[in-house]
């Protein structure tokens, strides 16, 4: 923790990073012996209304990395220019299937909670609800940060949960009704450890390639949600095959072994140029 971001109190490095769009103006005051100067960009920031400022960002002289295509697109059409793609990993030292696809119980759901409007918590819980009147058997399984809501007694909630790779695998089926997203994580992790995903049309959900590994809906598209999800409770083998292609991309698109490589080989070549 620094009192200021100027060359008086940041040390002399190889290697200087922004992870937020006011910090790549920061950054890109200081002198070059603070380090080549790279702006990570892990999402469209843009919620404060300052699009202006974020778009021009983009144009600051300094190296840009992206997290994901949509991120990608949004550089390129402001800039001209094609930034590096750098796409977020997961620990999946920490996040495989313990429990067979096979052998999980299809009506049980997982989901994250949360108050932030963003999310789409509300649209995903009014799925759900509408899911228990097709399937009194439903048993859903949500997890958050956030103080305990108040909730039907079919619907566990877990605050802050040590054991979260043990619930995504007592579940079949992970929902993510996200409005936005700069690359969301616990559905990525739920994929990771067998689960079958269901989840909003975004660029924060990339990796989810319909019909192959999730099925996709439309943002706030409840109807949609409970159609897809009753597809995979009903149709066995192709929330088995959902899963299994979800799982196999995922761990061989965005293990934390190969991104840690590739950001290494981006430093070293970067500098290099020096």
């Amino acid at each position: 923790i620094v009192p200021e971001i100027n060359d008086s109190y940041v040390p002399d490095a190889d290697i200087i990073m922004s992870t937020w769009w006011q910090m790549a103006y920061a950054i890109n005051t200081l002198s070059n012996k603070k380090g080549k100067k790279i702006n990570l960009i892990q999402d469209y920031e843009i919620w404060n209304g300052d699009q202006d400022k974020v778009h021009d960002s983009y144009r600051l002289p300094i190296n840009h990395l992206v997290i994901a295509k949509y991120l990608e697109e949004i550089f390129e059409s402001q800039t001209g220019e094609k930034p590096q793609m750098m796409p977020s990993p997961f620990d999946n030292n920490n996040y495989f299937i313990t429990c067979p696809i096979k052998d999980r119980e299809p009506h049980n759901i997982m989901m994250l909670y949360s108050e932030e409007e963003r999310k789409g918590t509300k649209y995903g819980l009014q799925a759900l609800f509408e899911l228990k009147k097709k399937f009194p058997e439903l048993v859903v399984t949500l997890f958050g940060v956030y103080p305990n809501p108040d909730l039907p007694s079919w619907m566990q909630y877990h605050r802050k949960p040590s054991n979260l790779p043990e619930l995504y695998n007592k579940n079949a089926i992970f929902l993510s009704p996200s409005l936005g997203e700069g690359w969301a994580l616990p559905p990525v992790e739920a994929m990771s450890c067998g689960c079958a995903l269901v989840c909003t049309d975004i660029g924060g959900h990339s990796y989810a390639i319909n019909n192959f590994t999730a099925l996709l809906t439309e943002v706030k598209a409840i109807d949609a949600m409970v159609e897809k999800i009753s597809l995979l409770i009903l149709n066995k083998k192709q929330r088995i095959i959902l899963a299994e292609n979800g799982n196999q991309f995922i761990n061989s698109n965005f293990s934390i072994d190969t991104a840690v490589s590739r950001l290494e080989t981006y430093f070293y070549n970067l500098v290099g140029k020096q």
